[in-house]
C-alpha cells in the first residue's frame, strides 16, 4: 500500500473519487479541444459560457430568494403525508411528536437543498452540451447548408 492511502491522505483510485475525476477529465479535455478551434469558434465558446453564468447567477437568486418558501410548502406536503398516514404509531411518540417533526424539518431542508442542486447541474450540464456541439460542429468545418439559399423551393416572381 501506498503512504498516501496509508496516512488517510486518500487515494485518487476510490470509487468515490471517479465522478469527480471523470469530471476532471472532461472539463481538461473540452478546454482542450477549445484552445485548438478558430478564433470564431472560441468567441461562440465564450459568449456560451457568459451566458451560462448569468443563468447560473439567476438561478441562485431566484433559489435565495424563493428558499423558505419552498422549504416550508415540502414541510406542509411532508405534515400533511404524515397526518394522514394510518400507520399506527407508539405512544411515546403521539405524545410527544417533536421528534418526528425534526425529521420532517431536516428532509424539507434536504429535499429543496437537493432540488436547487439539481437545477444549478443542469445548467452547467446544458451548457457543456453547449459547448461540446461548437466543438463538433467545429470539427465538421463550416456549414455552407446555412449560408446558401434554399435551391430547393421555386423561386418567386
Amino acid at each position: 500500500m501506498s503512504k498516501d492511502t496509508m496516512s488517510g491522505g486518500g487515494n485518487s483510485n476510490s470509487p468515490a473519487d471517479a465522478p469527480m475525476s471523470e469530471a476532471f477529465n472532461r472539463q481538461n479535455e473540452l478546454a482542450a479541444q477549445v484552445a485548438n478551434m478558430s478564433p470564431a469558434a472560441q468567441e461562440k465558446v465564450r459568449m456560451i459560457r457568459e451566458l451560462s453564468a448569468q443563468r447560473l447567477e439567476a438561478e441562485k437568486r431566484k433559489q435565495h430568494n424563493s428558499h423558505e418558501y419552498r422549504v416550508l410548502k415540502q414541510k406542509v406536503e411532508l405534515l400533511t403525508n404524515y397526518i394522514r398516514d394510518p400507520a399506527p404509531r407508539p405512544a411515546e411518540i403521539r405524545a410527544d411528536p417533536s421528534p418526528d417533526l425534526k425529521i420532517i424539518d431536516d428532509q424539507a431542508e434536504r429535499m429543496v437543498a437537493d432540488k436547487e442542486t439539481f437545477y444549478r447541474r443542469h445548467i452547467e450540464r446544458e451548457a457543456e452540451a453547449n459547448i461540446r456541439q461548437v466543438v463538433v460542429s467545429e470539427r465538421k468545418g463550416p456549414d455552407f447548408r446555412r449560408d446558401q439559399p434554399n435551391h430547393d423551393r421555386e423561386p418567386e416572381y
